[in-house]
């Protein structure tokens, strides 16, 4: 039995409205990381990031995946999460890791081009330079990719539903 399916991806990537939409299909609970996080700081994320740092931001977010025991789940993951090995390979191990890869240009439109908004990055790096550095380890971690760029998130939960039954875990 499949116990959880993991999305990763760049901010703006759907993660969280696909979800909610692929969990609904599927018969899953869905669980967002990221407001797991909020809800057990009782703060928003770039508080968090704000009084923690990065590195110890990667940490707690490393820190809920951890502790993830779920059963028939999909769970939407933060953008970081990437960056701690040992939270990448618990989700491997709970089953399918799909990344929702976006072109920089989708990801930006997205979230605005603001600099000083979106995702959390080293000081001074821009969203290029995430980007850069993030998507070969995304590419990396991924049992599944699904392009994201011209699809709706329902088409996205749609396409990932049926190439799940495809793979062999």
């Amino acid at each position: 039995m499949l116990r959880a399916v993991s999305l990763v991806g760049m901010p703006g990537s759907g993660k969280s409205a696909v979800g909610v939409l692929l969990a609904e299909m599927m018969g899953f609970a869905h669980l967002d990381t990221d407001c797991y996080l909020e809800a057990w700081y009782g703060t928003t994320l770039q508080d968090i990031m704000d009084q923690a740092g990065l590195e110890l931001f990667i940490e707690l977010e490393s820190a809920v995946i951890m502790d993830l025991q779920p059963f028939s789940c999909v769970v939407s993951t933060g953008a970081g999460v990437i960056y701690s090995e040992p939270a990448m390979n618990k989700l491997s191990d709970l089953g399918p890791v799909v990344f929702l890869q976006a072109e920089l240009e989708t990801i930006q439109n997205r979230i605005g081009r603001a600099e000083n908004q979106g995702p959390a990055r080293v000081f001074g790096q821009d969203m290029q330079g995430l980007f850069e550095e993030r998507h070969p380890l995304y590419l990396r971690s991924a049992n599944l990719v699904i392009e994201v760029d011209h699809l709706t998130p329902l088409q996205c939960a749609e396409r990932i539903a049926v190439s799940l039954q495809s793979l062999d875990r």
